[in-house]
Formats: C-alpha cells, sequence, structure tokens
C-alpha cells in the first residue's frame, strides 16, 4: 500500500469533521420549512432606521454534535493542508482516500455556506457563518 500524506488517525479525524458539518447541514436544512413567509422576504428598512433583526433557532442534538465537528475541521484542514504542501515539496505524492477527505470537508463547510447566505437564515444568530 502506497505511504501517503496524512496518517490513518487524520484521515479518520477528517472525515468525521466532514460527518460533522454534514450534521450541521441536515439540522439547518430541517429549519427552512418553518420558516414564516415574511422571513423569506423581510420589509426593507426605512431611511435613518436601524433594524436589529435577528432570528434566533436552537439546533438539535444532531446540529450541536455537527457544530463540534465544524470547529473541528477549522482546526484540521489547515494541519492537513500543511501536510499536503510539505508532502508536494518532499516528493510524496497523496493518495486518492487523502484526495477524497481533502476535498470533501471544505466542500461540505461551502454547501453549509451556501444554504445559510442563500436564505433567511443568515439572519439567525448561532449558526456558523463567515
Amino acid at each position: 500500500m502506497a505511504r501517503g500524506l496524512l496518517t490513518n488517525r487524520m484521515i479518520i479525524v477528517g472525515w468525521l469533521c466532514g460527518l460533522g458539518i454534514a450534521l450541521v447541514l441536515v439540522d439547518v436544512a430541517t429549519i427552512l420549512p418553518y420558516l414564516r413567509p415574511e422571513d423569506w422576504n423581510p420589509p426593507p428598512p426605512k431611511p435613518n432606521e436601524f433594524v436589529l433583526d435577528t432570528m434566533i433557532i436552537h439546533c438539535s442534538l444532531v446540529g450541536w454534535v455537527g457544530a463540534w465537528g465544524y470547529i473541528a475541521a477549522l482546526l484540521w484542514w489547515p494541519l492537513a493542508a500543511w501536510r499536503f504542501i510539505a508532502g508536494f515539496r518532499s516528493g510524496v505524492h497523496p493518495t486518492v482516500r487523502e484526495w477524497a477527505v481533502f476535498g470533501a470537508v471544505p466542500l461540505l463547510a461551502t454547501a453549509l455556506q451556501l444554504l445559510v447566505w442563500l436564505t433567511p437564515l443568515r439572519r439567525v444568530s448561532g449558526l456558523p457563518v463567515f
């Protein structure tokens, strides 16, 4: 078996991070049917009016557990990227398993960000939005 850049433990942690982000994605997607119609098209603010229009939601246990995977991914992905860069410099190439996990984590995080930003959930307090 070819030796790659990431240890088996790092690959497993990466997939757990991806699973966590997927759990948050599912939890957030289940909120959408319960939003009111006025949440989708809020009235524009009046001139010189400060609007503090924030919805507050409480994620389920699935979302809470998944949030830990999201937080861990913020630490795991830069470390994995550093290992990839160091490996490329030394001439070692990643395996298919490593490419899969290295691509899946940011892809899931991007999907979560798009779901939040393209729906009224962008005004929700407590969701991981950058």
